[in-house]
């Protein structure tokens, strides 16, 4: 393990190899093997290139996880880039989160932008600006975005949905099929289902939700509807069933 003083005060700490330190304030962490971490960090920069662990907060300027990472409190970061998979026992905030491989949050997500290319998974909430998925994710209880783009590549599931813009199309399937290569016990069945969908301009391919509620409300093929309810325009594929649609 190599501890090196830099010019900001903070010690930059890098592990090759097995290692362990302890909780405090460190300018860039690298682990390229094995380390743990127990307590609270505050870094510039953390980034896993093998297998680590923390049993702590962690904040950051910046958090890579191109192998695995679990942690077991919140992490605030200006941004997270997983390519990996990384579990996250707490909160998670962020300016920009990028997922290439597989994330696990046991609670509620923040992230001003999420682009997903892979699996997610979160227990809680899920909230961004802008919410891009090009995989498959699972959202215990509210997906909120104002613009969100959904491909679907994957089984997507939230409880409730709701923003301004909501787009959901099927994905591709050479997609489909690399993701089914990384993570084998994922369900690569292209459907979106929620209770709720709620937006302003809405338009839908292979959903199933309860209620779609929306001014601008397109149902595309696919789609298993029981309400629809709109104040502007509704447009519905022969392709698709809705049960009962109303004007508001």
């Amino acid at each position: 393990m190599e501890n090196q003083n830099n010019s900001n005060g903070r010690n930059d700490i890098k592990i090759n190899g097995t290692g362990n330190i302890g909780g405090g304030t460190y300018n860039d962490i690298i682990i390229n093997g094995t380390g743990s971490i127990k307590g609270d960090v505050d870094c510039m920069s953390f980034k896993t290139n093998g297998t680590s662990s923390m049993t702590g907060n962690l904040k950051s300027k910046s958090l890579k996880v191109n192998g695995t990472t679990a942690i077991s409190g919140a992490v605030k970061s200006e941004e997270i880039k997983v390519s990996g998979t990384a579990d996250f026992n707490g909160a998670v905030e962020s300016d920009l989160t990028k997922i290439n491989g597989a994330m696990n949050v046991t609670g509620n997500i923040s992230s001003d932008e999420l682009y997903l290319k892979g699996g997610m998974r979160v227990s809680g909430d899920c909230s961004a600006d802008t919410f891009d998925s090009n995989g498959g994710f699972s959202v215990v209880g509210l997906l909120n975005a104002d613009n969100i783009n959904i491909r679907l590549n994957g089984s997507c599931r939230a409880k409730e949905i709701g923003g301004n813009n909501i787009t959901v199309k099927l994905g591709d399937f050479s997609l489909r099929k690399l993701i089914k290569s990384i993570f084998p016990s994922w369900d690569l069945k292209q459907r979106l289902s929620a209770e709720v969908i709620e937006g302003n301009d809405i338009e839908l391919e292979s959903t199933k939700a309860k209620i779609v509620r929306g001014d601008n409300v397109i149902i595309g093929e696919g789609c298993e509807i029981d309400l629809v309810e709109y104040k502007k325009s509704y447009n519905v594929s022969e392709k698709s069933t809705v049960k009962e649609n109303k004007k508001m």
